[in-house]
């Protein structure tokens, strides 16, 4: 499977706020390093202190994946966006590794959950081999640390020459807590070593 192209466009919201929390670290950090002695601009004013925050409670990261119709059943590692733009996807010499893009929602969180997963690889069966067999009112169960699981129904299986991948489609903004799960589908080029399309199966959190 090659790599997914990243959010491309108007970025999503929850990649908006995660750019909105790392200019907020920066600006505090500026505060913190500015010089201590210095006085107020009119001395003898009080100059008001803003309340102190409590620690931030980081949702649950994802641990596992089950999609019980097709027997699949992966830990989940983290993977990111790379250097050159691309999404960075499980390594290939372990077709079985399912990943969460750490860019994206946590599962559970408002918005698309993504997942990757090979459907073959160094001769054997992928992780999401089978995935483009789901139907709608099919479950995709997510295994959290320290957290109950939660459950996604699939409403969509849909799949996409890789030249026409759909950004929005795959990475847009959801209302509520969604998730995607993204493999490789389509015949096998063998000029270039990869499938020429990407199934993408899209799920809304039931419970």
């Amino acid at each position: 499977m090659t790599s997914p192209p990243p959010p491309d466009g108007r970025p999503p919201i929850w990649l908006f706020a995660a750019g909105m929390l790392i200019l907020v670290a920066l600006l505090v950090l500026a505060v913190a390093c500015s010089v201590p002695d210095a006085q107020p601009a009119h001395a003898g004013h009080l100059v008001p202190v803003p309340p102190a925050v409590g620690p931030t409670i980081a949702p649950p990261r994802p641990a596992a994946v089950t999609v019980p119709r097709i027997g699949a059943h992966s830990t989940l590692i983290e993977t990111g966006i790379l250097p050159d733009g691309t999404a960075e996807v499980p390594p290939v010499e372990t077709p079985e590794q399912a990943s969460w893009l750490r860019e994206s929602p946590v599962p559970g969180e408002v918005g698309p959950a993504i997942l990757y997963g090979h459907v073959d690889g160094g001769g054997k069966a992928g992780v999401f081999h089978d995935l483009d067999q789901l139907k709608p009112g099919d479950e995709v169960l997510v295994d959290r640390h320290g957290a109950p699981q939660v459950r996604f129904e699939v409403y969509q299986v849909q799949s996409f020459p890789k030249a026409a991948f759909p950004t929005d489609l795959a990475y847009g903004d959801t209302q509520g807590a969604e998730l995607r799960a993204i493999t490789c589908g389509g015949t096998f080029d063998r000029a270039t070593g990869h499938y020429r399309d990407n199934v993408i199966v899209s799920a809304r959190l039931s419970s």
